[in-house]
């Protein structure tokens, strides 16, 4: 598998005229099937996730089930991606929020409004 060279892939994607971040890369490498991306996705966002998560659920042990879930469906579905219209950010949180629906129930019962859940 190769290294990840997020700067190197940066670069080249901005000399390309497309807007991108390390999570676009990153993404684009779990679609490739690379692990170590997934890896680093879940490094720089699994604890904001727990963090949102802990604030719709007393819960931890359900907040980490869902997170689990969260990157199972990550690496299933990081082909998507690319026909997502938002961030990648947006893209990680979507999953989140569908994930949480189905292990936490109705989030509008759980938390009214919480910006970072909301489609």
């Amino acid at each position: 598998m190769p290294a990840i060279r997020l700067e190197t892939d940066i670069a080249t994607a901005k000399s390309s005229g497309r807007s991108v971040d390390a999570l676009d890369i990153l993404i684009a490498r779990v679609a490739a099937g690379e692990r170590p991306a997934l890896t680093a996705i879940y490094h720089l966002m699994a604890g904001k996730m727990l963090a949102l998560l802990l604030d719709v659920t007393p819960d931890r042990a359900a907040a980490e089930g869902v997170i689990t879930a969260t990157f199972v469906a990550i690496w299933r579905r990081a082909e998507d991606f690319q026909t997502f219209p938002g961030t990648a950010s947006d893209w990680l949180f979507s999953i989140l929020r569908d994930e949480a629906v189905t292990a936490l129930g109705s989030l509008d019962a759980l938390l009214p409004a919480h910006p970072r859940l909301r489609h």
